[in-house]
C-alpha cells in the first residue's frame, strides 16, 4: 500500500514539473523495496562490504528466520515512534505543548521487546533507519548485488536532494548572465524521474509476486508494465 501511494506521489510531482522532488520519493520507494525484501525473503543473513577486496563478507551467526524479521519490522516502527515521542517530551519549547497532545501515549515497555528479540537487537533498532537494525547501505549489500547496485547508482546520488544540498540546481543564468529561479524541471528530467520511480515500483511489485502467491493475472500485469517501460512507453 505504501509503495502504491509513493508511486502516485511521484506521478503527481512529475506532472507538476517537480522532477527533483519526485526523485526524493523514488528514493523513499527504494527504502520501501529494501524493507519488503528483508521481511519476505525465505532466507536472510547480514553481510558487510570489504572495500579492500571489493566483495561482501557474511557476518557470523547473523541468519534470521522470516518470523524473527517480521517481529523486527513491527518492533522497529514501535520503537522509532517511542524515540520520537521521548525526544518531543524532552525538547525545550515542546514539553508543555506535548503534555496535551501526547497525554494518552504510553511509553513502550522495552522489557517485552528485549525478551523477544534480545537487548542488543532492540538497542540497534531504536537508532536504526531500517527494520534490520543496520544502515541502508548495509541492508542493500546484505540483500545482494542487485540492491547494492540500485543503492550505488541512485540512492547515494539522491541524498543531496533529499537533504537540501542541491540549491544551485534551482537557478539558471539568463541571457545577461544573471541568476533566475528555475521553477520547473526539463522534459528530460521529468522523464528520468518517472522512469526511476517506475523501476522502483515494479521492483516492489516483483518482490510481492516472488514471495507471495498473487495469481497469474497479477503477475502478467506486472510483466506487461515492465515490458512497456523497457520499450520506452512510460513517459
Amino acid at each position: 500500500m505504501k509503495a502504491c501511494k509513493l508511486y502516485r506521489g511521484i506521478v503527481t510531482l512529475v506532472e507538476a514539473g517537480c522532477a527533483g522532488e519526485a526523485e526524493i520519493l523514488a528514493r523513499s520507494l527504494l527504502e520501501n523495496l529494501l524493507a519488503m525484501h528483508f521481511a519476505l525473503r525465505p532466507r536472510f543473513a547480514l553481510f558487510s562490504w570489504d572495500a579492500s577486496k571489493g566483495k561482501r563478507v557474511r557476518r557470523k551467526a547473523t541468519a534470521m528466520s522470516r518470523n524473527v524479521r517480521a517481529l523486527m519490522c513491527i518492533a522497529h516502527q514501535a520503537l522509532r515512534l517511542n524515540e520520537i515521542t521521548i525526544a518531543i517530551r524532552s525538547t525545550p519549547g515542546l514539553k508543555r505543548s506535548s503534555r496535551k497532545g501526547l497525554k494518552d501515549y504510553k511509553p513502550i515497555d522495552l522489557a517485552l521487546y528485549d525478551a523477544i528479540l534480545g537487548s542488543d537487537a532492540v538497542k540497534k533498532l531504536r537508532k536504526s533507519s531500517t527494520p534490520a537494525g543496520i544502515s541502508i547501505f548495509e541492508l542493500a549489500v546484505s540483500l545482494g548485488p542487485k540492491t547494492q547496485a540500485l543503492y550505488a547508482l541512485f540512492y547515494r546520488e539522491q541524498s543531496r536532494r533529499a537533504h537540501g544540498a542541491d540549491g544551485v540546481e534551482h537557478f539558471e543564468l539568463d541571457d545577461d548572465g544573471q541568476p533566475v529561479a528555475r521553477w520547473h524541471a526539463t522534459t528530460d528530467d521529468c522523464s528520468w524521474a518517472l522512469r526511476v520511480g517506475t523501476l522502483m515500483f515494479i521492483g516492489c511489485l516483483e518482490c510481492l509476486t516472488e514471495h507471495l502467491e498473487l495469481g497469474i493475472a497479477v503477475t502478467t500485469a506486472i510483466e506487461g508494465f515492465g515490458a512497456e517501460l523497457a520499450r520506452g512507453g512510460v513517459d
